[in-house]
């Protein structure tokens, strides 16, 4: 009996090539790329590779054919060196270019739109899947218009649509912790804040677990779903842990938010003339000192599902990472 095929788009970035990896298992994986990218986290992987142009409707359906169930994950990430029409385009346009040529794929049966749950990263603790988006940066905000433009299709086109939101990925090999692990390990940090705004995380194991919970799942029909760590640490209790995985001295000092901001400002316009050993951002500042935690309860009621890796285990292991890769 021949196996499903199912694509993702932007199969070769961090989520990308993990879910692959998995999915290659019980389907036929088409792995989608753009010209010229890199695949070397592909190569080791039972997958069809098929490098093409996302603006080409024709070559889209093509790369289509036959396919059940399609991931879309291509996008820009936070803090990339490009303009906000860029982000937009990357993050808002191509929703709906992929959308449209998937519709006129007979064959597919779902598209699985990964979002982001920072849309609803607000001052409003535990943000579920009804929060109000309220998006700050251009990041933010181009992730929200492309996921305007899938709720908006849903019940429109001859596929179910299942959009997710996962929180702050982490896990080996991907450098989100980067910044915030040399700051304590160079001693040149303290807490933020009074150090207890909550700092919720997800790793990537658990992350490709529910995407791969939700294919050809009937209960995630034309759903949206918060992906992330039940139980969130606080910023102080990441630090601490940090700091005892570096063989370094936990940060006493605290940093008041108001400092924090100039600091953050000077930081991030020197990044722009200087290079530095860190680059630095908004999202930098905001992810060091706001309060971020989503509600899982819709995941676990209607899926059963949720985040099973430790953080302490996680966080070992990507320092071990970090200094086996001369990262930090």
């Amino acid at each position: 009996m021949s196996r499903l095929i199912v694509a993702v788009t932007g199969a070769n970035g961090y989520i990308g090539s993990h879910l692959v990896a998995s999915l290659q298992k019980k389907f036929t994986v088409y792995a989608l790329v753009r010209p010229r990218s890199n695949i070397s986290s592909l190569q080791k992987i039972a997958c069809k590779i098929i490098q093409l142009d996302y603006n080409s409707p024709s070559k889209l359906r093509k790369a289509l054919y036959q396919v059940t169930i399609l991931y879309h994950l291509a996008g820009a990430l936070p803090n990339q060196p490009i303009s906000d029409a860029d982000y937009f385009s990357a993050n808002a346009d191509l929703v709906q270019k992929i959308m449209q040529s998937a519709r006129r794929v007979k064959t597919i049966r779902q598209f699985i739109h990964a979002s982001t749950a920072f849309v609803c990263w607000n001052k409003e603790l535990y943000a579920n899947e009804q929060t109000a988006a309220q998006p700050e940066t251009i990041y933010e905000r181009s992730k929200y218009r492309g996921e305007q433009y899938a709720l908006e299709m849903m019940g429109k086109v001859p596929f179910q649509i299942t959009i997710v939101r996962p929180g702050f990925v982490y896990g080996t090999g991907n450098k989100g912790l980067l910044v915030v692990s040399k700051l304590v390990k160079y001693g040149v940090t303290g807490i933020f804040g009074a150090g207890n705004h909550l700092f919720e995380l997800i790793h990537i194991s658990d992350v490709v677990r529910f995407l791969v919970l939700i294919s050809g799942n009937p209960k995630a029909a034309n759903q949206v779903f918060l992906v992330s760590e039940k139980h969130p640490q606080t910023f102080k209790h990441l630090i601490s842990e940090l700091a005892a995985l570096l063989h370094v001295p936990t940060p006493h000092f605290f940093l008041p938010e108001t400092i924090g901001k100039i600091f953050f400002a000077g930081l991030v316009q020197t990044n722009k003339i200087l290079p530095m050993p860190i680059t630095f951002s908004d999202q930098t500042y905001k992810m060091l000192y706001c309060d971020r935690a989503f509600t899982t309860a819709k995941a676990e009621s209607m899926l059963g599902f949720i985040a099973r890796k430790p953080v302490k285990v996680g966080l070992q292991e990507v320092i071990q990472d970090y200094e086996q890769q001369g990262w930090i």
